[in-house]
């Protein structure tokens, strides 16, 4: 490693291990590795870093800042493998990362090597990030009334950034899901046929980020019935004991509302789903979505419940 750093930086580059490991929380130590690393007269403490899945960037950051506070110096992450996206959230979030023998990312030194990196083969998650899925049910609920349409109209009815259009529309593309040409003027649209069933069973995400139980009062009308309660009027199954609804995680109106613990008078308190995108965008009769509803109880273990799951896909035209 450090004949790597230093044909890369250009200087030479001395490591010598950090002995302050055993103060850092267990999950911060853990199977890691730390050197302290000297390149001119800056010191930072390298830490080899692997990071599997999705990049929680906000998390990680945050894990940085700790480490940085008891070593009292700048922190930068060894990886040994980075994605496009991981990398790109890095630079994003300003966490410093080396990715050798190719990449470095070290602001503390003046030095960001980024050229290559959007020159990339670009790796697409196994599924659908949020955004993605957005974008591909408002292509899917909207294919009958309209065929085409642009990237910028995307992020005008989504609310979401044209940058974030663009991930989609790539991600999209590379799970071939799209009828589109190479010209990125070219208005898009999905595919038909069993490829969208496909997509629905294999490549989108649950849309709950997390479930909470909430007084009944509290709720506002906005709320729309999720989960079992609202596969239940799709279907013969029985209404659940609890009711479940869904909204938006970035609701505000979520913070005032009293967290409870089960009890015995069911009756006052509901299931609240948090979603990592407005359910409310491609709900119907104050219910949301049903791919979106699929999506949310395919990891259900209730034979019944898969059951009523996998009538209502067959009912939809493909």
């Amino acid at each position: 490693m450090k004949k790597e750093l230093e044909q890369l930086l250009g200087m030479p580059v001395r490591l010598i291990p950090w002995t302050k490991k055993d103060e850092l929380p267990l999950y911060l130590g853990h199977g890691r590795e730390f050197w302290v690393t000297s390149v001119g007269w800056i010191n930072f403490l390298l830490v080899t870093f692997s990071i599997e899945g999705r990049l929680n960037a906000q998390q990680l950051s945050a894990q940085v800042k700790k480490i940085e506070r008891i070593a009292e110096m700048p922190v930068a992450l060894q990886c040994s493998h980075l994605t496009f996206y991981q990398r790109e959230a890095l630079i994003r979030k300003g966490i410093p990362f080396v990715l050798l023998p190719n990449h470095v990312y070290l602001p503390f030194l003046g030095v960001v090597m980024q050229t290559n990196l959007a020159k990339e083969e670009k790796v697409v998650p196994e599924k659908m990030q949020a955004a993605t899925q957005m974008v591909f049910l408002y292509l899917f609920y909207q294919r009958e009334y309209i065929p085409q349409i642009s990237k910028s109209e995307l992020a005008q009815k989504l609310g979401l950034s044209k940058t974030s259009i663009t991930r989609a529309v790539e991600q999209l593309s590379f799970f071939q899901l799209l009828q589109q040409e190479e010209s990125i003027r070219t208005p898009i649209s999905l595919v038909r046929g069993e490829s969208l069933k496909r997509a629905v069973r294999e490549l989108l995400i649950d849309p709950v980020q997390k479930r909470i139980l909430v007084l009944r009062k509290e709720l506002p009308d906005s709320v729309l019935l999720a989960g079992e309660s609202c596969l239940s009027e799709y279907s013969m199954l029985n209404n659940p004991s609890i009711e479940v609804y869904a909204c938006d995680k970035k609701q505000k109106w979520i913070d005032q509302c009293t967290e409870v613990i089960p009890l015995l008078d069911i009756g006052n308190y509901v299931e609240l789903e948090l979603w990592k995108y407005p359910p409310e965008l491609f709900a119907t009769d104050g219910k949301v979505d049903i791919l979106s509803l699929y999506c949310s109880l395919k990891a259900n273990l209730d034979e019944r419940v898969e059951g009523e799951l996998e009538s209502l896909l067959e009912e939809i035209k493909w």
